[in-house]
């Protein structure tokens, strides 16, 4: 490891770790609900994360201002269905490609939603609402718009079903109750037709089932017990997924860390990875984490790949970076925050290279990312 100046936590955001639930209120009728206390954290956010990030709110530290600007711009905007306008101009929102462009919006929104929502209960039901309207035309049917699961083999969960999961959680106090029905079963679908038919579902060393696997547990830790099927899918995913498919090939064929795809698609699925080791230990209380050392590795083969210009992965030989050279910034500083928040001994050179790695690369955050 090159290099030896550690750089505190606080100048690397929480990229990776960071997504939405803190308390749930049970909705009632159609209404938006204010933020009320309710049950534990879930998906990622735990109540001291969403401590700081509040006090950081308060002292109106600049990331939260870039990101409560964003979303107030959000609140006047509309949320084109799948079928519609790709890629309207801010403050309207559609999918991108296969949902890419709802997904950091609605964790803008739910983030902005969470961290307001105690102390400033009419702002935060905008941010609700605005998170409501893409989630509805995420949660689209086929047959009035939407994205079916089918499309590309099953692509668009690591989005659809990501965003919709983690918007569920984020936003849950502040849905209209159809909303919440309507996203349930959009969840399901797209698991459902996964689990028979997705692309690579029983290959964990992909980034179709990256994908999958965090939208499955997503699902099953967010909706339940609000989704009847919610209970199947974390048994599937406890019983089956984890020990029979990725720790058993994690543990014998991807110590040392890479990606044998490249990484063009490598960044996506090691985040994906490293959201779904959070989740579960802040959603189910167990530390699969410490059984892979999937992101301890990733983070060691970051660093000595990348090394000495920081501007290039290395080519050579069998290690094959594909047609994306460039080494990825935001999935080394999400991989070094899950180290330090699980006091892995590596943090330290972690955090320190991907600081040095976002200053050489300067990568495009989302503003959700920024701020946490």
């Amino acid at each position: 490891m090159k290099s030896s100046h550690v750089r505190a936590l606080s100048l690397l955001p929480l990229v990776g770790l960071a997504a939405c639930s803190n308390a749930k209120g049970e909705p009632t009728g159609g209404s938006h609900q204010t933020l009320t206390s309710g049950r534990a954290a879930r998906l990622l956010l735990t109540g001291s994360v969403l401590t700081r990030l509040q006090a950081r709110a308060a002292a109106n530290d600049p990331a939260w201002t870039a990101l409560k600007a964003h979303c107030d711009g959000l609140v006047s905007g509309t949320a084109n269905v799948p079928t519609g306008d790709a890629y309207p101009n801010f403050p309207n929102v559609g999918q991108g490609y296969q949902g890419d462009g709802y997904l950091p919006e609605v964790l803008d929104l739910g983030l902005c939603y969470q961290t307001l929502g105690a102390t400033d209960a009419t702002t935060a039901a905008g941010y609700a609402a605005a998170g409501d309207r893409i989630l509805l035309a995420m949660s689209t049917s086929p047959s009035a718009g939407g994205q079916a699961p089918s499309t590309d083999s099953g692509y668009g969960i690591r989005n659809y079903g990501v965003g919709m999961a983690f918007g569920f959680d984020c936003l849950y106090p502040g849905l209209q109750a159809s909303t919440l029905a309507t996203v349930i079963a959009s969840l399901n679908a797209w698991v459902d037709w996964y689990d028979s038919s997705g692309f690579s579902r029983n290959a964990p060393v992909g980034n179709y089932f990256a994908g999958y696997v965090l939208a499955k547990t997503a699902t099953a830790i967010a909706t339940d017990p609000d989704n009847s099927n919610a209970a199947g899918y974390w048994s599937d995913v406890q019983s089956t997924m984890f020990p029979t498919l990725i720790q058993s090939i994690y543990a014998t064929s991807m110590q040392g860390g890479g990606w044998p795809e490249g990484w063009e698609y490598g960044p996506r699925s090691v985040e994906n990875y490293s959201l779904f080791f959070w989740a579960v230990k802040t959603g189910k209380g167990l530390d699969w984490f410490s059984q892979i050392p999937n992101v301890h590795d990733e983070a060691a083969y970051l660093n000595y790949f990348a090394w000495p210009s920081l501007n290039h992965m290395d080519d050579q030989g069998t290690i094959h970076s594909g047609v994306t050279l460039t080494p990825p910034g935001v999935t080394a500083a999400a991989m070094a925050s899950l180290l330090a928040a699980n006091g892995d001994p590596s943090a330290p050179t972690a955090q320190a290279f991907a600081a040095d790695l976002l200053a050489t690369n300067q990568d495009a955050m989302a503003a959700w990312q920024n701020f946490l």
